[in-house]
């Protein structure tokens, strides 16, 4: 055919690595780490064996590219929350949301280590109330950002 471009065809392997970790992230959200088999992401993915051992040394490395992902995804949900609050007027135009997102998620992560490891609730409270300080003072209005805290609610 005359003026008819061949598109090369897309080999089989372009994008298995997304596929797969997507994949994983999806059964692990579902199962649970232990719950989830190497096999049953492969399935899952459409993908196989030497594709996955391609891209993983090992379970523990497609585990680290699942969290990887799963961070990227989260991050990305927050800073673009934190830019519609700039676009809305919420929150000061000057503020970095990658900086935010980032702090943001540092602080909710840390807290729950600690909540984990002192199996104590009160550590995620003082993380959350730390990082939601650090979002107020970027608040465009601060009377937008006004809620009750444990303090002020006494408890």
């Amino acid at each position: 055919m005359e003026g008819a471009t061949l598109r090369p065809k897309v080999p089989k392997t372009e994008g298995a690595r997304d596929r797969i970790v997507a994949a994983a992230s999806e059964l692990i959200g579902e199962r649970g780490v232990a719950d989830t088999s190497l096999d049953d992401v492969i399935e899952r993915a459409g993908a196989s064996k030497s594709q996955l051992y391609h891209y993983f040394e090992d379970r523990s490395a497609l585990r680290r590219s699942v969290v990887e992902h799963n961070a990227d995804d989260l991050l990305g949900h927050l800073r673009d929350g934190l830019r519609s609050m700039q676009d809305q007027g919420k929150l000061h135009q000057s503020a970095d949301a990658d900086e935010l997102a980032t702090a943001t998620m540092a602080a909710i992560h840390g807290g729950y280590l600690l909540t984990q490891a002192r199996r104590d609730p009160g550590q995620l409270a003082i993380a959350l109330d730390a990082a939601y300080g650090r979002l107020r003072a970027h608040a465009a209005n601060a009377s937008v950002w006004r809620v009750t805290t444990r303090v002020e609610s006494g408890g």
